[in-house]
């Protein structure tokens, strides 16, 4: 009964998060869906560190990283992948993106792996927006290119890897634009 509950708790705190994130493709007609326990707790910290993320507040983002969290993002001035590791650089890397007004826009979120349906979820973005795209010229912001893989620790759930660049691809994926 108490993973039901907690599954329960993460659903709902998943559903509240949802409106105000202003999840792209909210309106489209529901599909139905099941998850286990430990996929409703991935889901529900996914939701809330995007909305602690986009919220700007540091305390409740780090709160969802693990100690040795890996970080990769794009920086798109530079059109490379930067790396961060521990929590202490991905520290560093919030204050930056929050300094530059950096807003994810959530338009899916589905299962990574199905053969192993816990430990990650992807990601899909309608919209990415900050000072830096801004300056750019892309003042609407952009749709980033690739997905984003959110790995979790086992356990207490929390986010150990977050791929918002690609770690081993093509920095093409950094350039912003069509």
């Amino acid at each position: 009964m108490p993973h039901a509950r907690r599954a329960l708790i993460a659903a709902l705190g998943v559903a509240s998060v949802l409106a105000p994130l202003g999840v792209a493709g909210a309106d489209r007609s529901p599909a139905t869906f099941s998850l286990t326990a430990a996929q409703a707790q991935e889901v529900s910290t996914t939701i809330r560190y995007l909305a602690a993320f986009n919220g700007r507040r540091l305390r409740d983002a780090r709160a969802l990283l693990s100690s040795n969290v890996a970080i990769s993002d794009c920086d798109y001035t530079r059109v490379h992948v930067q790396e961060f590791h521990g929590l202490a650089a991905a520290t560093v890397w919030l204050r930056r993106r929050f300094a530059d007004r950096d807003r994810l826009v959530l338009s899916r979120i589905y299962n990574e792996n199905a053969d192993d349906p816990t430990g990650s979820v992807g990601l899909e973005f309608a919209r990415r927006t900050n000072l830096t795209l801004r300056k750019l010229g892309y003042a609407s912001g952009i749709v980033p290119k690739g997905a984003t893989k959110v790995l979790f620790t086992s356990g207490s759930i929390r986010i150990r890897a977050l791929s918002l660049g690609p770690v081993g691809g093509s920095a093409d994926l950094c350039r912003p634009g069509p």
